[in-house]
């Protein structure tokens, strides 16, 4: 596509292969220099140290392996998934009040419902949610 755009430049006297060659090397160089500046300096990454050679903030030991961690994003992920097979009605009062943890008067008061209904209806979406949850978690006890 450069060669094309550029057809209009190019000089007669030159060989044709000697063009075409400084055309690949410069955009190749445009794109080495584009990845150049999309990547990170990982010095910024790395621990610093004093003058001494100890570091200046030590290392602490993780509370979690990384094993932990994706079991627990894995099961974060399946809930997720199950809250979102709720009907909406249950769904939504289940996300506003166990997930964004909104004061029931609230909830209720933006549904428009009673504060028993309310009530009712989150019980029930914990009970379908936990209906949903039950196949997966059964094998995983």
């Amino acid at each position: 596509m450069a060669a094309f755009r550029a057809i209009g430049e190019f000089n007669s006297e030159s060989r044709v292969s000697t063009w075409l060659h400084r055309i690949a090397v410069n955009c190749a160089l445009m794109k080495l220099r584009i990845r150049a500046r999309r990547e990170k300096d990982v010095d910024a990454l790395l621990p610093a140290f004093e003058a001494d050679g100890n570091q200046q903030q030590s290392s602490v030991g993780w509370t979690e392996t990384a094993e932990e961690i994706l079991q627990r994003e894995q099961a974060r992920a399946l809930v997720r998934r199950c809250i979102d097979q709720l009907p909406e009605p249950y769904r939504i009062v289940l996300v506003l009040r166990d997930i964004e943890q909104l004061p029931a008067d609230i909830v209720a008061e933006k549904l428009k419902i009673t504060r028993d209904n309310l009530k009712v209806k989150l019980h029930r979406a914990r009970q379908a949610l936990r209906t949903l949850l039950d196949p997966h978690m059964r094998g995983a006890i």
